[in-house]
């Protein structure tokens, strides 16, 4: 174990301040603030609180597996696909009408555990993965820094749209 770069530091200090920020937001939230959403006439598709937060545990899930990869078998080309978009995905895991509390709880979970994880092995934040996509046999390379920062800033992207939807409810 060595110690973390300073960019490390501040990655990892970001990624778990936007974990502070999103329990701050949803915390003391009711059952039905939790199904408002901004103006769908204005902005048509815009999710609810809770369709959020179901998607935001799923990319934690999917992430925290696709990190651990790359910190233990760097190089791994690793199949990714059979995702058949986000609204079809909500739909089929009902995301609309799920308890929210388990989420919550996960997604507060996964940010901890890759923090401890991060924090561990500083020195595998530049290993990668391949991600060979299903349908076209493409290939991305990602690194564990990439993918934490993806993970920070899709968190911090959904912090907004949450924001926005309770100033626009006046919540």
């Amino acid at each position: 174990m060595s110690e973390l770069s300073m960019a490390q530091q501040i990655l990892l200090t970001s990624f778990e301040g936007q974990k502070e920020r999103f329990v701050s937001l949803v915390g003391g939230l009711t059952f039905d603030q939790f199904n408002l959403s901004a103006d769908k006439e204005s902005y048509p598709g815009t999710w609810t609180i809770r369709e959020i937060i179901h998607h935001l545990v799923d990319d934690g899930d999917l992430w925290s597996m696709r990190i651990k990869q790359a910190i233990a078998t760097p190089g791994l080309k690793v199949r990714f696909g059979g995702y058949p978009g986000n609204e079809v995905w909500a739909g089929h895991l009902d995301f609309e009408d799920r308890d929210v509390n388990p989420a919550i709880d996960l997604i507060v979970a996964h940010c901890n555990y890759l923090v401890e994880l991060l924090s561990r092995f500083s020195n595998s934040w530049n290993d990668s993965i391949t991600l060979v996509d299903l349908d076209t046999d493409s290939e991305q390379t990602i690194s564990v820094t990439q993918m934490v920062e993806m993970l920070t800033e899709h968190l911090e992207e959904h912090i907004g749209q949450i924001e926005a939807i309770k100033e626009f409810n006046r919540i």
